[in-house]
């Protein structure tokens, strides 16, 4: 049923699915039934109406869905998705970085899998997001000698798939603005600035564009250097400009509204 219309998804919510289940997950020690749990809210949680306070009623539901992770991949993606959707608050990644959310999502970055890596990257975007004290933590974050930071600089590589290019751009991008990293680390200026700004382009899809075009505003924003090196790469500004004129096919822009927020 979650997996259908929006309308079906807030039809579970507003019958208190969220509590049921999150509830049974703290009762249930059978796999199969966690596994299944996770998945269904994994799938309500990406509503924009999910009850997220729920999450954070019992100090002892962040702990245990982190918990969870090691026990198969499946968790591990579907409780990365699920605290990524559920991370709204400064004082909702405070918790959650209090839980050791920082060294599960460096854990979740040595996977061999790209489907978990993913999430995991937006994970952290969301930990971090304008919050100084969780970026230290993050800069700091190692995970069975893997530096946090090394394993995110390495996803935004061309061999990585555009969305692990461009969810690693701003995690840079958002300890940069944190003041963990200075304008001209070549982290910033080398890797996260064209990266972004190649994802800008036309042959990328709408939803890429429009995400990098917001990354790359957040990059330069507090700094001149940045803008003027900005300006002079890979045609910026003509890219950029055919934003003003564009007339996107409606087909393509069903779920913008939905994804395109900085968190």
């Amino acid at each position: 049923v979650a997996k259908g219309m929006e309308t079906h998804l807030k039809a579970l919510i507003d019958c208190g699915v969220v509590p049921v289940l999150l509830s049974c997950l703290l009762r249930s020690t059978n796999k199969k039934m966690t596994e299944a749990c996770l998945c269904c809210l994994k799938t309500i949680f990406v509503h924009p109406e999910v009850p997220v306070e729920f999450m954070y009623a019992d100090a002892n539901i962040v702990p245990h869905l982190i918990g969870l992770m090691p026990h198969s991949t499946a968790n591990q993606i579907s409780v990365a998705t699920i605290l990524t959707n559920a991370c709204k608050t400064r004082e909702h990644q405070t918790i959650q970085a209090n839980h050791g959310s920082v060294r599960a999502v460096n854990a979740l970055l040595c996977s061999p899998y790209a489907d978990v890596q993913l999430p995991a990257l937006q994970w952290l975007t969301y930990l971090m997001f304008s919050n100084e004290q969780v970026s230290a933590i993050i800069m700091a974050s190692s995970y069975e000698g893997h530096l946090l930071i090394d394993l995110v600089v390495s996803l935004m590589s061309r061999n990585q798939k555009i969305e692990m290019q461009l969810h690693a751009s701003r995690c840079v991008t958002f300890l940069y603005r944190c003041g963990q990293l200075s304008e001209s680390d070549p982290r910033v200026l080398y890797k996260a600035l064209p990266t972004v700004v190649r994802l800008t382009q036309k042959q990328e899809c709408v939803e890429t564009r429009i995400l990098a075009a917001e990354t790359l505003a957040f990059m330069i924003e507090l700094s001149a250097e940045l803008q003027r090196i900005a300006a002079i790469s890979n045609h910026l500004i003509p890219t950029i400009a055919s934003f003003l004129w564009w007339e996107p096919d409606q087909s393509s822009m069903s779920e913008l509204n939905a994804s395109l927020t900085l968190p």
